[in-house]
């Protein structure tokens, strides 16, 4: 594993499957470090392997890539979150990276609040879909994904025209089953 990041794009697609039966000793014994490095590429690739196997491990440094200074590190964090067991719900550091100044950031943070149903944030989920844009359409996904509490947030965006359009579509792929994070 310590040399995938080095490898090429091809070998670390190989290798990466036949890694997969030892994620719970990599997360234990390897990921802390590897999430902990200075080179990002090595962090990248810790992050990037819980997203492809796909499988729920506890993870030691995992609330430090989202708050990393490099925003694809942060955004593959959001990425991974769903795979690793945290003692506590992140609900602090996505009302962070809510407010994220890069717009990939915000629109990572928005799908795993919809995700996690973390109605806790939808204060801040109801003003990323005023703002617009990508991370405003993930909002509005993630407002719809909770439904009888995200749904009044669209229905009352629409009618005060804030984010109109992006609720409106969200609402519909809603209510037409066509959709979702």
């Amino acid at each position: 594993f310590e040399a995938l990041p080095h490898q090429s794009v091809l070998v670390q697609a190989l290798m990466l499957p036949s890694l997969r039966r030892f994620a719970g000793v990599l997360a234990a014994d390897v990921f802390p470090a590897a999430l902990a490095s200075k080179d990002d590429r090595v962090v990248l690739m810790a992050l990037c392997a819980l997203r492809a196997w796909k499988r729920m491990v506890p993870m030691v440094g995992m609330e430090a890539t989202l708050r990393h200074e490099n925003a694809m590190v942060r955004v593959a964090a959001l990425e991974a979150l769903p795979y690793v067991l945290l003692p506590e719900s992140p609900v602090t550091e996505l009302r962070t990276l809510l407010r994220d100044a890069d717009a990939g950031v915000q629109g990572a943070a928005a799908t795993v609040a919809g995700r996690r149903s973390m109605t806790a944030l939808i204060p801040e989920l109801s003003a990323l879909l005023q703002e617009g844009g990508e991370p405003g359409r993930l909002a509005a996904e993630s407002l719809a994904s909770m439904g009888e509490v995200g749904l009044p947030i669209l229905e009352a965006a629409v009618m005060e025209g804030r984010g109109a359009q992006l609720a409106t579509e969200a609402l519909e792929r809603h209510r037409l089953g066509r959709g979702g994070i």
